[in-house]
């Protein structure tokens, strides 16, 4: 079935696509009422651009209080860690995943760990930053953590 009406909104996410082959990583949020398209304009995006890896992830609005929770489906997602997954069960898996994908980060681990709900020793690198920079902080490695995961895919 073809897509009809958003050739406007489908050019706009294929040149997010051919930044992202160029190393240069988007985020675009879709947003619009039931029935409107927006699973019809991703699907139509994706089998134009079959040769680029996809993450997808669905919230609904009873997350927006929880803080990362769509990076934490992302981040489970990549390192293979089910979403349902506990804490403790989280954390060696994360720490494997740390430890292969990017081991220069895992003196930030329990950084990265907020963001992926789960339980990690802590670590003297992340213990001796200030609250006050601890957000920025935690965003830093786990955009270091990301950039090295899409490297390896």
């Amino acid at each position: 079935m073809p897509l009809v009406g958003r050739d406007r909104e489908l050019a706009h996410l294929q040149s997010l696509v051919a930044d992202a082959r160029e190393r240069r990583g988007r985020v675009m949020e879709i947003v619009g009422g039931s029935g409107t398209g927006k699973s019809r304009l991703v699907e139509e995006l994706r089998d134009g651009a079959p040769d680029v890896r996809t993450l997808t992830v669905i919230c609904g609005q009873y997350a927006r209080s929880t803080p990362y929770f769509a990076l934490r489906i992302l981040l489970r997602g990549l390192a293979g860690v089910d979403t349902l997954a506990a804490p403790d069960e989280a954390g060696p898996l994360l720490t494997a995943w740390v430890t292969t994908t990017a081991p220069e980060l895992l003196l930030w681990l329990p950084l990265i760990a907020d963001a992926f709900e789960a339980e990690v020793p802590p670590t003297p690198d992340a213990d001796r930053i200030a609250p006050e920079y601890r957000r920025d902080r935690t965003h830093e490695a786990i955009a270091l953590l990301l950039t090295a995961a899409c490297q390896d895919a």
